[in-house]
Parts: C-alpha cells; structure tokens; sequence
C-alpha cells in the first residue's frame, strides 16, 4: 500500500490465485487506507481472471465491503 502504482502493477500482472485468495482477507482494509478506486478495479478483475478461486469464498462480499470503504455501492 506504501507504493500504489506498484501495487496496481503486481495486480494487474503478476498476483497468483492464491495471493488473490489471501488478498480477500485485507481488500477492505487494504481499500479505506489508501482510497484508490483502481486497486478495487483490480481485484475484481482478478476475480474474473481466477473465477474457480473466487467461488472458493465469499468473493462478492469482499468486493462490497471493498467498495463500501470507498464510500460507493458495489458493482459485482
């Protein structure tokens, strides 16, 4: 979170399904400290991009409570 544009970039790129598991653990926390519209974006798409993983926990909540630390609805 110190370096976002890296951590966009590690998202987008090179985040394995198994980080993206452990990465739902923190997405709201992760999401309220540094605001940014972007990472929230990013893990959705790795939602999409790890479907069989993210039926594997509640992906759709993490991604509500994730928007709603951004003060928005969710999108899913």
């Amino acid at each position: 979170a110190e370096d976002i544009p890296s951590t966009i970039e590690y998202l987008k790129n090179d985040c394995t399904a198994e980080e993206f598991f452990w990465i739902s653990e923190i997405i709201d926390d992760l999401a309220t400290e540094i605001q940014s519209r972007e990472i929230v974006e990013c893990y959705k798409n790795l939602g999409k991009k790890y479907p069989d993983m993210a039926k594997t926990f509640n992906f759709s909540g993490c991604v509500k409570y994730a928007e709603a630390a951004l003060g928005e609805d969710a999108n899913v």
